[in-house]
């Protein structure tokens, strides 16, 4: 409500008293149906229909209100806010909500036809009245709508209201359904924008099903709660629900309802590194997906399908599959599938090494979820062009993005990538020196994959190796300890862009300790792997190590460029 100061209320309240009689009552009319109203709108609420002209002209010559449209409907406007609330306030809350759902009415009626343009005033109608069913009603078309637009901050609020008008919904069956339905919409517009209190409402709902014995609400609460916990970042509350909601859609015969744990089980797996099950999920739900039409899981999945590929070196096969993902988002013309989509590219590309690539795909990104409001994406995108900047020579750039993208991701309650936001940002601080940054990143990722994200746990151990051999002296036998988690990790898991990498840093740990004989067999693994997965840049870097071993030049550490920091496009 707007504060006003009791003087200028006394002025405007005195200015509309000296009115007659029914422009007066023309305006507190006006006054409900909002700053802007229509005059069709009005002459069906006004009982003098006859009059209604000369009132208006009255309140025109009192600089009161004034007109601002003609065609297709003549429309007013009060010229000042402050003259609508002062009107607005002299209503009894009985007037109030009586003259809403009547202006609620007359708009149906008026507009029967398009009715969809009016949902948003008709939520607020209804909303100040005492009609909560239509209320209600209309808060979930307006959410609908919302969602058809890919406007999900207007439908979570839309729907989320809705909810609380059913919150009350004991006994009541049909009303218990509603609720349980606007929740599973509620949590589908709520993908990147994830929070422990939608996990409450799903719970609610979930418990809502189980009394009404309602097998299929209860599986898709199940998975929405699920998905929930995925996207907040707790893969082990996540997971055990997604095998759940599996054994109940095939209990069901549910086939939409089984492709989505498939997909959503398989996109974990890149996320918990257990990457044969993820390929062999969503090898199975991705077409299930696309025969059903579910175009949100085929397109992610394919993508999270392609990164797989990737982070365990079939970058051929990694790159085509997401290309297809992304050509399959353009097409739907829905940004934050294409979003979606250049994020997982740019993290393939920055995996390979190809860093302009990798650069360019997660500046389109960022683009997109900057103006689309999708913070978790804008911040992934962030991390994506911070480690490519660092790697492109731009070290000081490089780390602030890594920040302002891992920083990004938190304000949203999220931990689902942080895992390796905080590895790649240790590795960046190991190899600019900076030993104490280094630790605290790395003992963050660690602490962060308690919650089931492995996903980067080599990236970690490999920058916290490089970090304890920048003390001095160094602690030689920590550093092999941990150049030693990551080999075993990369190794176990089937990272093998990540197991070059690890001896190509072993490499240089080796280099450094002044043990040249391992560090040459060190190298000459890194460099095997580096031309088998086509890692060309990093062969490069490999070649200009092998170099300063052989010349016998005095160790420094990797500075990520050949020859000298290169001009970037898109910093």
């Amino acid at each position: 409500a707007l504060q006003i100061p009791d003087t200028v209320h006394a002025v405007i309240r005195a200015r509309v008293d000296r009115l007659d009689p029914e422009s007066r009552e023309v305006l507190r009319l006006a006054s409900v149906i909002g700053r802007e109203f229509d005059r069709g709108v009005l002459e069906r609420l006004f009982l003098a229909r006859e009059r209604l002209a000369a009132s208006l002209e009255t309140l025109a010559r009192q600089d009161l209100v004034h007109q601002v449209r003609v065609v297709p409907e003549a429309a007013y406007i009060f010229k000042h806010v402050l003259t609508q609330a002062v009107v607005y306030d002299t209503l009894l809350l009985s007037q109030r909500k009586e003259l809403h759902a009547k202006v609620g009415a007359i708009i149906e009626a008026l507009y029967a036809d398009r009715l969809e343009e009016h949902y948003e005033a008709l939520v607020h109608h209804y909303g100040n009245s005492a009609d909560a069913g239509k209320a209600i009603q209309y808060l979930e078309l307006a959410g609908d709508k919302a969602t058809r637009l890919f406007s999900l901050t207007d439908a979570r609020k839309h729907y989320r209201t809705a909810i609380d008008l059913l919150d009350d919904t004991e006994g009541q069956p049909e009303r218990q359904r509603k609720r349980i339905d606007l929740a599973l919409k509620l949590a589908a517009a709520s993908t990147y924008a994830p929070s422990e209190e939608q996990v409450r409402i799903l719970e609610t709902s979930l418990e809502h099903a189980r009394q009404l014995g309602d097998e299929t609400r209860a599986a898709r609460a199940t998975y929405w709660i699920g998905r929930t916990h995925y996207i907040l970042g707790n893969m082990v509350k996540a997971l055990p629900l997604f095998e759940r909601c599996i054994e109940m859609a095939e209990h069901l015969g549910d086939e939409e309802l089984l492709a989505l744990p498939y997909n959503i089980i398989g996109r974990s797996c890149l996320v918990t590194a257990e990457y044969s099950k993820g390929i062999e999920y969503l090898e199975r739900g991705i077409p299930m997906a696309e025969r059903l039409g579910l175009l949100d899981d085929s397109i992610y999945s394919t993508a999270y399908l392609g990164t797989i590929y990737g982070i365990t070196g079939d970058f051929t096969r990694g790159i085509h599959t997401i290309e297809k993902a992304l050509d399959k988002a353009a097409s739907s013309g829905n940004l934050t599938r294409q979003a979606h989509a250049l994020m997982q590219l740019a993290n393939v590309q920055m995996i390979r090494g190809s860093w302009n690539e990798s650069l360019s795909a997660a500046t389109r990104g960022y683009e997109i979820a900057h103006k689309i409001g999708d913070v978790i994406l804008a911040g992934i995108t962030l991390i994506n062009k911070g480690y490519c900047l660092y790697y492109l020579g731009n070290l000081e750039k490089g780390i602030e993005l890594l920040r302002d993208g891992i920083h990004r991701v938190e304000t949203t309650g999220s931990s689902l990538i942080l895992t390796i936001s905080y590895a790649l940002l240790s590795e960046a601080h190991a190899v600019a020196g900076n030993r104490e940054d280094a630790v605290n990143c790395g003992k963050k990722a660690l602490e962060l994959s308690q919650f089931g994200g492995k996903v980067g746990e080599s990236w970690m151990y490999g920058a916290l190796a490089t970090a304890a051999a920048l003390e001095s002296p160094p602690d030689w036998e920590t550093v092999h300890e941990h150049i030693g988690q990551s080999h075993r990790l990369a190794t176990e898991r089937g990272e093998r862009p990540m197991l070059a990498l690890t001896h190509f840093r072993h490499a240089e740990i080796l280099h450094k300790k002044g043990d040249l004989d391992a560090a040459r067999e060190q190298l000459d693994q890194a460099e095997a792997l580096f031309r088998d997965m086509g890692m060309d840049w990093w062969s490069e870097q490999a070649e200009g190590l092998r170099g300063r071993i052989d010349s016998g030049a005095p160790f420094v550490w990797f500075a990520p460029y050949v020859d000298g920091p290169p001009t970037v496009a898109g910093e």
